[in-house]
């Protein structure tokens, strides 16, 4: 069983979840989001670890795959800290929003 962490729980995030709920061998293990309201509903919906720390969500043991569907400009925190945990990583948008960073 592979178990996603989602970044953020938006529209694209529920693009991906859907995805995901379509694949065998693929669980919604966790959500983090910063609005508790959008956490409560990926709850609901997948029985899933929610968290309002995207740090504290890598940190999971339990996470395979940390899917980031942040807004672009936070895309950078939430692969660096994946990749730092040793983390598979999908990111829906540019990693950055330079080349700098």
């Amino acid at each position: 069983m592979i178990k996603v962490g989602m970044v953020a729980y938006g529209f694209m995030s529920k693009m991906h979840t859907q995805c995901y709920s379509a694949l065998d061998g693929v669980q919604i293990a966790a959500v983090t989001d910063i609005e508790p309201a959008v956490r409560e509903e990926a709850k609901a919906k997948f029985g899933c670890k929610v968290y309002a720390d995207v740090n504290e969500m890598i940190a999971d043991a339990d996470i395979d795959v940390v899917d980031v569907c942040s807004p672009t400009y936070c895309h950078e925190e939430g692969v660096l800290a994946a990749a730092k945990a040793g983390k598979q990583i999908f990111c829906e948008k540019p990693f950055s929003l330079s080349a700098e960073s």
